[in-house]
């Protein structure tokens, strides 16, 4: 009975929706600098994904051999490289003019 309580609650826990998680790797690879649409972007989103996917096969190893002695190894995780600084872009100038109801936009 107490397996049952202590794994209905981590199941409940667990259950963070995949939206949720989607959003939260979006947040992750905008905080590191990835550009979305990039290549490195979806590697980004991938690794993280990938990452939660250990996580919660290392968890459901854990509570499939509950009150056994398990050494369940850490998740390896990937190292991410971050996009060069913006300096190393070049530089874009944009003029914006207005006609009536419609903006006219020009960058070289």
């Amino acid at each position: 009975m107490r397996l049952l309580i202590i794994l209905s609650v981590v199941l409940l826990a667990a259950c963070q929706s995949h939206a949720v998680r989607t959003a939260n790797h979006h947040t992750q690879c905008d905080d590191y600098g990835f550009v979305k649409g990039t290549a490195e972007y979806g590697q980004c989103m991938m690794a993280l994904e990938n990452n939660d996917i250990a996580e919660r096969q290392r968890k459901a190893a854990l509570l499939q051999n509950w009150g056994e002695t398990v050494q369940v190894p850490a998740p390896q995780y990937p190292q991410l490289t971050p996009r060069p600084p913006v300096e190393n872009y070049p530089s874009l100038n944009c003029t914006s003019t207005t006609s009536g109801n419609q903006v006219y936009t020009t960058c070289n």
